[in-house]
């Protein structure tokens, strides 16, 4: 199952889990499938030979006219239609050169990436794809120029939005001849009138994030300060000593604080020669409509104006307190609003963030290099996929970044069970838990890199966790 907004074939791999796939993308080039296009040239092919018998019988016909013995017709429609069939010949040639030309340009970006994704756990069968990149390069000197210019205008454009919407995964094509049998088991406990006004709510913020291109943390981008620095009062809640950092995609997002008021987790490892590294687990939205710095409040000024409101200003005083520095080394794991937080973090260059691992994010951070990105996003979220207008699959991050995507309510072939919750439950926590071990039974070198980042320098270091609460004064 190829993923529109993420990158080449080769390196996509479907995996399915107890009930339905996932699928694992790279963040790079758009899919293109180089076999089609290589078919489509021959297929011009073909066609122009057509055309040349078409053209030279057309000839034939309008000789046989000109000099029957009792016709003698001149008919000057029959040059022009020579003229034009083989003007269309002529054209598909030059199309079909250029288009195998292209599909040598694309098979080659595939195989590279195909090759530095078996480089780590197959060396033997990434080597071997070096011959059919030699021979690519041998055909065509200018490939190599050619996949640079395709990274190049893939990485200015490369967030343009899939082409499948929260909408149409969530509820098919027809959105609002299913609105009203969605809507009625949209959220228990609602009316049904309120049920479709929370329907049309969600489909015009989406439409609201797309005009407004909001779903994209662009390069450069910051949250600025507020004219008012939001007042915080911190409190540890609980603290530990975990005997090591995540084994697991799944054991990561266990460690965001669930099932109490707290919002942060940092866990603060001190290596034997005294230099400390930070891991820090992000919440999402707790009280949407209250105080707390987690509401709906600052999912808005952090999503619409990029502000860096109180949830925001609770983390970077967590840090503060937990010992982080300016320039420490962060590890960070969020989910939902905590991935606003995060991608700030990651793009703010205050800290040298290593890994960002977020589950639903409402944006799609352009991040520098030196930070690998891991993506949990389910194509029916209308926060996940909705509000960054499904525009997740762009170039962004270390080469090893990696997308895992899926559909929370199933398809025709794997149905879901959460048809009662119908609008939110491809958002909730515990579907995005089910994702992430999804991925870690895939045993994909990707995800299983960003973990070993994670185990890097463990051995003989001392972990300290902090558990925060954090409320407005």
């Amino acid at each position: 199952m190829a993923d529109d907004g993420a990158s080449s074939p080769v390196d996509s791999r479907q995996v399915f889990g107890a009930e339905y796939p996932i699928t694992i993308t790279s963040t790079g080039l758009i899919a293109v499938d180089s076999d089609e296009m290589y078919a489509a040239a021959s297929r011009m092919i073909d066609a122009q030979w057509r055309l040349a018998a078409a053209a030279h019988a057309v000839e034939q016909a309008r000789a046989a006219l000109a000099h029957a013995p009792k016709v003698r017709a001149h008919v000057p429609g029959l040059g022009r239609t020579v003229g034009r069939i083989r003007e269309l010949q002529s054209g598909l040639v030059d199309d079909a050169g250029k288009t195998r030309l292209m599909a040598g340009a694309f098979e080659y970006a595939d195989l590279q990436a195909r090759q530095q994704v078996l480089t780590v756990n197959f060396p033997d069968e990434a080597a071997a794809l070096q011959l059919r990149l030699d021979a690519l390069a041998l055909a065509d000197p200018g490939v190599k120029d050619k996949v640079a210019w395709l990274q190049a205008e893939w990485a200015k454009g490369g967030y343009q939005g899939t082409s499948q919407t929260w909408q149409t995964a969530l509820l098919g094509e027809g959105v609002w001849a299913e609105l009203g049998r969605a809507a009625g088991r949209a959220a228990p406990g609602l009316d049904l009138a309120l049920n479709v006004a929370l329907q049309i709510l969600l489909a015009s913020l989406i439409q609201l994030a797309r005009g407004l291109r909001k779903g994209v943390l662009v390069p450069g981008e910051q949250f600025a300060p507020k004219a008012e620095v939001p007042e915080i009062e911190l409190k540890v809640v609980s603290t530990s000593r975990p005997a090591g950092p995540p084994a697991s995609a799944e054991e990561a997002l266990r460690r965001i604080p669930q099932d109490t008021a707290a919002q942060i987790r940092i866990d603060r490892m001190t290596l034997p020669d005294g230099t400390r590294r930070f891991a820090v687990y992000l919440d999402g939205t707790q009280d949407p409509l209250g105080d707390d710095p987690w509401n709906m409040v600052s999912n808005v000024e952090m999503y619409l104006f990029r502000k860096q409101a109180a949830s925001y200003v609770a983390t970077t005083q967590a840090l503060e307190a937990a010992g982080a520095q300016p320039g420490d080394v962060l590890d960070v794991v969020t989910y939902s609003q905590g991935g606003l937080i995060g991608s700030a973090l990651a793009m703010g260059g205050q800290y040298a963030v290593r890994t960002l691992y977020a589950a639903g994010n409402p944006v799609a951070p352009v991040v520098p290099e030196t930070t690998q990105v891991g993506q949990l996003r389910h194509r029916d979220d209308p926060v996940g996929n909705g509000l960054t207008a499904s525009a997740y699959g762009g170039t962004s991050g270390a080469d090893n970044g990696f997308v895992v995507t899926r559909d929370a309510l199933g398809d025709e072939d794997h149905p879901g069970d959460l048809d009662e919750y119908r609008i939110i439950a491809p958002h909730l926590f515990d579907e995005y838990l089910e994702t992430a071990r999804m991925s870690d039974d895939a045993h994909d070198p990707r995800v299983e890199a960003m973990v070993a980042t994670w185990q890097k320098d463990a051995a003989g270091a001392e972990i300290d966790s902090f558990v925060y609460q954090a409320t407005t004064k």
